[in-house]
């Protein structure tokens, strides 16, 4: 192998390394999109039996709602990165058709180039999922955060006739 043939498979095999390094980057993207989705649905359903439980409660209900709302938006932005997104295939045919085999290290070399391009529209495409993920990470955290407000209140409502009986008979020991 001369030393042109060796940098041009060099090449196309850097190529298609970064090829797929950047495909794994965006399955785990998917993945985790996926997983805020199921992880929010549950919560969703979570919070709509318990506003049917709580419907006599305006105030336990109108919370739970917001609660659902601010799911609902990170069920959003996760679907936001999951859908399909207009990238195209690796046309190999038209490829394979513009090798020359009188000169296979010039089509090797366009073959990285291809491959190359490919890579760096995939890799535009992660980013954007990226930071729609980072978003519905986001707006799940608030949900949560949201959800620990929302016991706590409820806890501290249901302990404050007992503190208040709790105090009563403090002061009157005194």
């Amino acid at each position: 192998m001369t030393d042109p043939e060796k940098i041009a498979d060099l090449l196309l095999d850097s190529a298609w390394r970064s090829l797929e390094f950047v495909q794994e980057r965006n399955d785990k993207i998917e993945e985790k999109a996926n997983n805020l989705m199921a992880f929010s649905g549950i919560l969703i359903t979570v919070n709509a039996a318990l506003i049917m439980e709580f419907i006599k409660s305006v105030f336990i209900t109108v919370l739970l709602s917001i609660e659902m709302g601010l799911l609902i938006i990170c069920v959003w932005y996760a679907y936001c990165t999951i859908k399909l997104r207009k990238h195209g295939v690796l046309d190999m045919v038209g490829t394979v058709k513009a090798i020359d085999l009188t000169n296979h290290i010039q089509s090797t070399g366009d073959l990285a180039v291809t491959i190359a391009n490919r890579q760096q529209e995939l890799l535009y495409i992660v980013i954007d999922r990226s930071l729609n993920l980072k978003k519905s990470m986001k707006w799940l955290a608030l949900a949560l955060g949201f959800v620990f407000v929302i016991i706590l209140i409820y806890v501290l409502g249901e302990l404050a006739p007992s503190f208040q009986i709790l105090l009563q008979q403090w002061s009157l020991s005194l």
